[in-house]
């Protein structure tokens, strides 16, 4: 799942600079206990994330990717100098509190699906980064304009289409994955 923004933030510089994304990343946990299958299943049910449409997952990732460029003017021609971004990812993932105190094989099997479901959780975080570093290129590489303020609306556009192509992509993942469950995110 996801929820994306955009902060934007110029300044005139003279060095021309391209760097790999900034990321931050954040894990939230929401507590499930149980000593059956179909405890923590309930659980799950019960205290799993509500994700912006009203539905519910044992696990979301949230990424926001925010952009920042540099512009220089020079012979009536305004081109991109340096730009950078920064993503912030936000896992909500859940937490089996007494997990020590049950049978070895529904541990085992809760070990599987969570390494399934940190799996499914990565590739939603990768699609934020594949956004970013997108961003950061395509930025770059702009041809100059003949103002300042036309460049940074077409920097802008640009990077609001390619947010827009990877929230697409993502929305496709959990379709094709079946938001993990095809990847072994399934518990019991």
């Amino acid at each position: 799942m996801h929820r994306i923004t955009h902060f934007l933030f110029f300044l005139l510089l003279p060095t021309a600079t391209l760097a790999v994304p900034v990321v931050e990343t954040s894990t939230e946990y929401y507590e499930v206990q149980g000593s059956s299958p179909y405890e923590l299943r309930q659980q799950l049910n019960e205290r799993s994330p509500v994700i912006d449409d009203g539905e519910r997952f044992d696990a979301s990732t949230k990424w926001d990717v925010r952009w920042h460029f540099e512009w220089a003017e020079a012979n009536n021609q305004c081109r991109i100098k340096a730009v950078t971004s920064r993503l912030e990812v936000k896992f909500t993932l859940p937490e089996w509190i007494n997990r020590d105190s049950a049978r070895k094989r529904l541990r085992e099997k809760w070990d599987r699906y969570f390494t399934a479901l940190q799996e499914h959780e990565s590739g939603h975080k990768a699609f934020g980064f594949e956004a970013a570093t997108e961003i950061e290129q395509a930025i770059a590489s702009m041809k100059p304009e003949t103002s300042c303020q036309k460049l940074e609306k077409k920097a802008n556009e640009l990077g609001d289409s390619i947010i827009n192509q990877y929230v697409e992509k993502e929305i496709k993942y959990d379709r094709i994955t079946r938001h993990g469950l095809d990847q072994g995110a399934s518990f019991p």
